[in-house]
């Protein structure tokens, strides 16, 4: 029957490899810095190799991006080797949960699946870590929490040695990610703590043993926590406010928490209530887990908002597993409301899991937007080449202009083209318009100054990129080929492309002849404020107005350039001021918004 586990497991993690392995569900900043880290073990076998800058990664507990780079070693490709891991991390820690589901029997796994389906929508469950965002070390610290937690809910009850050994276990967890670790020594410390309680209502008894347990695991965390370096640098990493949000506004963190809260904390009253059975003592383990992650989500929120220590973002990170261990508990809670369970015998029990496993991996990752990663390992490729054979390259004099992928180009300039952490995390079209070198993508023959090329990309002098020609389109979304022509007071492009804060400037090169410049332009036009105009100024003189309305949010715009000598430096200056969607009440995002550029083109 092993055999079969075996078997059945291997073919349904190779199904969801197969679906979901070649496009990946995020390519935020985090995708960059954990394949830089990986990249750099690839190349010098080490994390801290000297002469490579590679900034806030330095100190990293990297435990999950040497796994990456020794699959990335045998596969070639170190951002692959991320997304396998975090792929099989989601399905394993989906298997842990379907073992501590199942032992309550069908209708709490049944129960679990449905609630997991109904709070798909929160985006808060484990597996979401990688979606959006991208934090691969949380995904693979967790998974291997989530086992661990599987193995206790599987050993007999009143044992006291396995909690003792999962809490010693935490030590490598904080090489992986220290917040998996806080939350399983704090999670085994409460359950010994349990444990003497459970002991105290049976024999009327203090116990030494489990509370000088509890304080032994406690001392091992704090140790790891304050200690090594690795978590010490994720500590002051915490204060930076990063970008993460959930399916339901942030308003409403605290009334989730304390939902959950409730839901954890009858689990483990229930569990005290009933002290021998073995569905006790997974209430109390379960129940311990939840309200351990209730816990420290407060703590860090307290730390965050009386002492000014870390970020809403660290707060929020916490609550893919407090809302996880509570969707647990309340299944398990529910299937007590039926005259049976329906127990699964020992033996069917992994294969029911492995289904929960597909299921909730596949739910997951399908919920996503995605990027193929096929086309960001062909460019980083072509790139390596060019480092190895190209006489004129230097590191941090070449760059990517690569349209279609955001976050490619900055990931490729660090990686394989060796652009210095220090250069790269600058305003990074800036850093492309400094280049001396551009990798861009061609077509047929054009770019006939190109210094190298393949039958995908070329590298060419930026002298040369910056010839526009008549009638090219010209895209400003993330990675596209109009990014460095921005100027001053852009967001950061996003897909579509790109928005203005302010008073903003692109600059054009157009060899000294006048020009027609056609722009795909829009503005956010909520009821609060419909209208917004524009004037636009070429070297700082104004020579048209663009006029935007509720009726017509979004148009093709031009404004005709005279001739003049040198770069020309257009300016979109605001007529009015501008607001955010959080101001007219529409969401969280408190970007002031301008003008929306899509693309333009000179004729």
């Amino acid at each position: 029957m092993r055999l079969l586990n075996i078997l059945v497991g291997t073919v349904v993690l190779a199904i969801v490899l197969a679906i979901f392995g070649p496009a990946i569900t995020s390519m935020s900043a985090d995708v960059a810095l954990h394949h830089l880290l990986v990249d750099v073990i690839m190349r010098h076998g080490q994390v801290r190799p000297e002469g490579v800058d590679i900034g806030v990664m330095n100190f990293y507990p990297p435990l999950s991006h040497w796994a990456a780079a020794f699959l990335g070693w045998i596969g070639g490709s170190g951002i692959a080797a991320m997304w396998i891991l975090a792929i099989v991390a989601i399905g394993v820690g989906y298997y842990a949960i379907g073992r501590i589901v199942v032992m309550s029997g069908v209708i709490a796994t049944i129960c679990f699946v449905l609630l997991f389906g109904i709070f798909t929508g929160s985006m808060a469950q484990f597996g979401w870590e990688v979606v959006n965002n991208f934090f691969y070390p949380q995904i693979v610290a967790t998974a291997v929490y989530l086992c661990i937690l599987a193995w206790l809910a599987n050993q007999m009850p009143g044992r006291l040695l396995p909690p003792m050994l999962a809490g010693l276990l935490s030590a490598v967890l904080y090489l992986i990610q220290p917040l998996a670790g806080i939350h399983l020594t704090a999670t085994v410390a409460l359950f010994l703590c349990v444990e003497a309680v459970s002991i105290w209502r049976q024999e009327r008894r203090v116990p030494d043993v489990p509370v000088l347990l509890a304080v032994l695991v406690g001392c091992v965390g704090l140790a790891m926590l304050f200690l090594n370096s690795s978590s010490g640098q994720i500590i002051e990493n915490s204060a930076h406010e990063g970008s993460l949000s959930f399916g339901f506004p942030a308003r409403w963190m605290i009334g989730v928490v304390g939902i959950c809260a409730a839901i954890s904390a009858s689990t483990l009253v229930l569990g005290l209530m009933s002290t021998t059975s073995v569905r006790a003592h997974v209430d109390r383990l379960m129940g311990s887990a939840g309200c351990a992650a209730v816990a420290l989500i407060i703590l860090q929120y307290i730390s965050f908002t009386f002492l000014q220590y870390g970020s809403f973002y660290a707060v929020k990170k916490h609550i893919f597993l407090v809302v996880t261990f509570a969707v647990i508990n309340l299944a398990r809670l529910a299937s007590r409301s039926f005259k049976s369970e329906y127990p699964v015998p020992y033996v069917f029990q992994p294969l029911i899991a492995i289904g929960v496993s597909g299921m909730a991996t596949a739910w997951v990752l399908s919920s996503a937007n995605s990027w193929e990663i096929r086309p960001i390992i062909e460019v980083e490729n072509y790139a390596n080449t060019v480092v190895a054979v190209s006489p004129e390259f230097r590191p941090g004099n070449t760059a990517s202009i690569i349209g279609g992928v955001p976050t490619m180009n900055w990931m490729t300039a660090m990686t394989a083209l060796r652009m210095p952490y220090s250069q790269a995390v600058r305003d990074f079209p800036e850093v492309q318009k400094e280049a001396e070198f551009l990798i861009i993508r061609v077509e047929g023959d054009e770019f006939s100054c190109a210094i190298a090329r393949n039958y995908q990309f070329a590298v060419v002098p930026r002298d040369c990129y910056y010839d526009i020609a008549n009638g090219e389109e010209i895209e400003f979304g993330a990675g596209g080929v109009g990014v460095p022509l921005l100027g001053v007071n852009w967001h950061a492009p996003e897909g579509w492309g790109v928005w203005s804060k302010g008073s903003s400037t692109i600059t054009l090169d157009l060899s000294g002849k006048p020009a027609t410049l056609k722009a795909q332009a829009m503005i956010f036009a909520p009821p609060t404020r419909p209208n917004l105009d524009f004037e636009v100024r070429v070297n700082g003189t104004a020579l048209t107005v663009w006029r935007f309305s509720a009726q017509e949010p979004e148009a093709e715009k031009t404004v005709s350039i005279p001739a003049s000598e040198g770069p020309v430096t257009i300016e979109f200056v605001p007529l009015a001021p501008l607001i955010s969607p959080s101001e007219a009440g529409l969401g969280e995002d408190d970007r002031k918004l301008g003008l929306g550029l899509r693309g333009l083109r000179i004729e």
